[in-house]
């Protein structure tokens, strides 16, 4: 299971990944998966879902708008479960 954080543009896809770097918060931008829908071809992908909460404060600080939160199952019969 992995976290997925979709966003309208991809300068707030890259402004995530900037302040995920400068935060040392592991996580990466990739693909949007298929199962998902979103404006802009890229999101977030969170490996550890106990960052979200600081993920989620720092991209308010930060002025990074994102659409949605996903939970995302490894077991892809599963469909991925809208978190926030």
């Amino acid at each position: 299971m992995f976290l997925v954080i979709t966003f309208p543009t991809t300068h707030n896809a890259l402004h995530f990944e900037k302040i995920l770097k400068k935060n040392n918060i592991k996580g990466k931008l990739i693909p949007v998966p298929r199962k998902l829908s979103s404006n802009c071809g890229l999101c977030g992908r969170i490996d550890n879902d106990k960052d979200l909460d600081l993920i989620l404060t720092l991209c308010k600080e930060n002025n990074i708008t994102f659409d949605n939160v996903f939970k995302v199952f490894d077991d892809r019969s599963k469909e991925p479960e809208k978190i926030h």
